[in-house]
């Protein structure tokens, strides 16, 4: 697409940043292509916990009325003993938060706030099965090069590809990611489902000796956990996503009369 300062813009990644990205450039003018590897937008993992840092931006960018029916706003941030319960620290969220802070604090579903992205682009500016396997900027326009033969140009590439991106290890020539020593067990739950866990409305975190555990609310009444332990480096395993076995993630964090 060629903008009205006559710039083609093309960003390589059709994740939450690429995106984001997308919104605001067009609130400035700007229109640009997102091309994307995989056939369907999909976003890997649960939810996610936006501060007013980004929803101060969503709701600038107009998306306030879609994201009302899918977020939850937090009522407060809290921090616990993991094997007790006590409450090391709290600070409140809720409408306190948003009067300071000009936004909310909520959680969302990952593929909610994809689609309501996705939507205020536009699907006929995102290029869908667009694997990137080539760069080349040695001309007037930087060329791409996708696994299915096909070829765009564009006067600006931003990559927007993620953990194991193309676009950066075409800059720097080498891919560093390395496994952090920690990894984390994701799931949804409804909220009706725990009735006994305390302060559900809130983003809480239990803190424990080589792990803690991280939930919050989203959209449609569920909660989002996210519990993390520390493994020894290197990573066991080949693939940074995976299933995980019922039970596998609760080997390390049993109290110990269990």
């Amino acid at each position: 697409m060629i903008a009205a300062n006559g710039c083609r813009i093309a960003i390589v990644g059709g994740g939450i940043g690429g995106l984001t990205l997308a919104i605001a450039l067009r609130q400035h003018g700007l229109q640009v292509d997102i091309y994307e590897q995989t056939a369907e937008l999909r976003e890997v993992g649960a939810a996610v916990a936006l501060s007013a840092n980004a929803t101060r931006l969503f709701e600038q960018f107009g998306l306030g009325p879609q994201f009302a029916s899918r977020w939850f706003e937090v009522s407060a941030l809290i921090y616990r003993d993991g094997r007790s319960g006590r409450v090391i620290g709290e600070h409140q969220a809720g409408p306190s938060y948003r009067q300071r802070f000009g936004a909310p604090y909520v959680g969302i579903h990952r593929a909610d706030l994809q689609a309501i992205l996705a939507a205020a682009i536009g699907l006929d500016r995102i290029r869908l099965g667009k694997r990137l396997v080539g760069l080349d900027d040695t001309g007037a326009r930087a060329a791409l090069h996708f696994d299915d033969s096909s070829t765009t140009e564009a006067d600006l590439v931003v990559g927007a590809d993620g953990a194991r991106s193309f676009v950066r290890q075409w800059m720097l020539g080498y891919d560093d990611a390395l496994y952090s020593g920690c990894s984390g067990f994701r799931g949804v739950v409804p909220m009706d489902q725990v009735p006994s866990l305390p302060d559900p409305t809130a983003i809480q975190f239990w803190i424990g000796p080589g792990g803690h555990l991280l939930h919050y609310p989203m959209g449609n009444n569920h909660i989002n956990f996210l519990l993390v332990e520390r493994h020894p480096t290197p990573w066991p395993r080949q693939e940074w996503v995976m299933p995980a076995t019922e039970g596998e993630q609760l080997r390390h964090h049993r109290t110990p009369c269990e």
